[in-house]
């Protein structure tokens, strides 16, 4: 299952639930919830390259077939 978070604390609170994994900047959590005293283990991400990357399409269009599935596959690999 892959999901999506708007709130931080949600994300944490299902890790610490032990139903998955997340992918979190560890200052976001030290500042907010004390990693140092919780169940959480983090581990650095190392070795990648870091380019900021967006992707935008305009509302309310219906996609060609072509540029939905490129979103759909984009969208199912991040």
């Amino acid at each position: 299952m892959k999901a999506t978070f708007t709130s931080l604390f949600d994300a944490v609170k299902m890790v610490q639930m032990g139903l998955g994994i997340a992918t979190i900047i560890n200052d976001a959590i030290a500042d907010s919830f004390g990693i140092q005293s919780s169940n959480l283990v983090t581990r650095p991400v190392t070795g990648l390259p870091l380019i900021p990357m967006f992707l935008a399409w305009k509302k309310n269009v219906i996609l060609s077939k072509q540029a939905a599935l490129l979103l759909q596959r984009l969208i199912e690999n991040l």
